[in-house]
């Protein structure tokens, strides 16, 4: 268990640690766990709440070798991520890393990826706004985009699919040239862990009173608009989505300065009646959380600033992870 002493851990009210988010009043969220407290709820809650899953993984692990050994054949020694993948296995979730901002910037991005596999991520879910700007067009592909895609295939290899789950940043993945590196890619993502069931989206979508975004996200997302890339050229197309992104910028900053709680509590109590248990929203940048009748919203923070991922333990527990050196 030394990849997870290694790295420093917030624990969440599900996995019997300490709960993050931001802290406001008006909300009634909790504090995100500092240094100490991180260290402290990984002491306490990290060893005993994942010793259910330790001894059933370590069965599976020995059943394996004797199933192996059998048939006499050599049981080969795993890798210290395998390893640490028959004891825990979990899903890495990413949110708003914003490569590309800056030249070659993606280093961070990539290392999270593989310590996030050496940790014993079974998959790994991207929350959207991966790139400052990602156009999946030929013509817009940069090498900071080569090589994440070289690093989804890598992963993928390594039986982590990674699923893409699009964010406002994101243009025309789906039934693209970049979409085969994926397992999926989607506007939602769902799927089951420790008897919850889990509801990935972006949350760009959820103020319905930001009108100027609603309407240049409809006006840049279309098909006329995707039909356009291959006649723009790259320098026309580059200034325009600069442009954009300037109106963007100051319409949603506008609506980031306070968190729309109330437009979050309607769409999670909506899909929540549906038979959701966890929301898992990004966009905000600033990690929060609520509990909604039997429900939990969790906004995870934006990995361009404080370099975390959220981890999602087969037992359903939530916790933040933050990339070593």
């Amino acid at each position: 268990m030394t990849g997870t002493a290694e790295a420093p851990v917030a624990r969440s009210r599900n996995s019997r640690g300490v709960a993050f988010g931001a802290s406001t009043g008006e909300t009634g969220a909790r504090a995100i766990a500092g240094p100490e407290s991180a260290s402290r709820t990984m002491a306490i809650g990290g060893e005993n709440g994942r010793m259910g899953s330790f001894r059933k993984n370590v069965r599976v692990a020995s059943s394996l070798e004797e199933e192996n050994a059998a048939r006499g054949s050599e049981f080969p020694p795993p890798e210290a991520g395998a390893l640490l993948g028959y004891l825990w296995r979990m899903r890495a979730v990413f949110a708003d890393c914003h490569v590309g901002r800056r030249p070659d910037d993606e280093g961070p991005f990539l290392a999270a990826l593989d310590q996030a596999a050496g940790r014993g991520a079974t998959a790994i879910s991207l929350l959207g706004d991966i790139f400052h700007f990602f156009i999946a067009h030929p013509k817009f592909e940069t090498g900071a985009i080569r090589r994440f895609l070289a690093s989804v295939d890598r992963l993928a290899a390594r039986g982590v699919p990674v699923t893409y789950v699009e964010g406002n940043r994101d243009f025309f993945l789906r039934r693209s040239y970049v979409e085969h590196h994926f397992r999926e890619v989607c506007d939602e993502e769902t799927f089951d862990l420790g008897g919850r069931r889990f509801l990935l989206t972006h949350g760009d979508r959820l103020n319905e009173a930001d009108i100027p975004y609603r309407f240049w996200r409809a006006l840049s997302k279309n098909p006329l608009a995707r039909a356009a890339l291959s006649f723009i050229p790259k320098e026309a197309g580059n200034r325009l989505v600069w442009k954009t992104e300037a109106r963007l910028y100051r319409s949603n900053f506008k609506h980031k300065t306070r968190l729309p709680v109330e437009m979050i509590r309607r769409f999670a109590e909506r899909r929540f009646a549906q038979g959701f248990d966890t929301l898992l929203l990004g966009h905000f940048h600033k990690a929060w959380t609520e509990d909604i009748g039997k429900g939990r919203v969790e906004i995870l923070p934006a990995f361009v600033d404080e370099c975390r991922w959220m981890e999602i333990g087969d037992d359903g527990s939530t916790s933040l992870v933050s990339l070593t050196a």
